[in-house]
């Protein structure tokens, strides 16, 4: 495939279902309410983002708190610093590797769409 100037990037739908992807980042300051607050403003949208990357999540007893509509992903420490909560239909089009630092403050998801996320035209 070539590439020119009047290519541009488009999404295309992973498998058929994903159709829009987005990141959110937020800092919950290790709060309950402000992780509730801020997940029941996301599963209202209509389009809610793909990947929800929190800085300080609130623990309690080395748990982070679980939301219905997403999946945790952490890493494994007494306290972890970071998290991704990842919805439902991107697991179901993509494959996704946590990989775990020696820190308890990084954190990263290695994201393999085999039909790609994007496509030049």
């Amino acid at each position: 495939m070539q590439y020119n100037s009047n290519s541009t990037m488009s999404p295309r739908p992973a498998r058929g279902t994903l159709r829009s992807f987005s990141i959110v980042q937020h800092n919950s300051l290790g709060s309950w309410d402000v992780f509730l607050s801020l997940m029941n403003s996301v599963s209202q949208l209509t389009s809610p983002p793909m990947i929800i990357a929190l800085q300080d999540p609130p623990v309690r007893r080395g748990q982070l708190p679980s939301f219905s509509t997403f999946k945790c992903f952490h890493p494994s420490s007494p306290k972890p610093r970071v998290a991704f909560y990842v919805h439902p239909s991107l697991l179901n089009s993509v494959s996704l590797l946590p990989t775990a630092s020696t820190r308890s403050d990084l954190f990263s998801i290695d994201i393999f769409a085999p039909e790609g996320f994007f496509e030049l035209r």
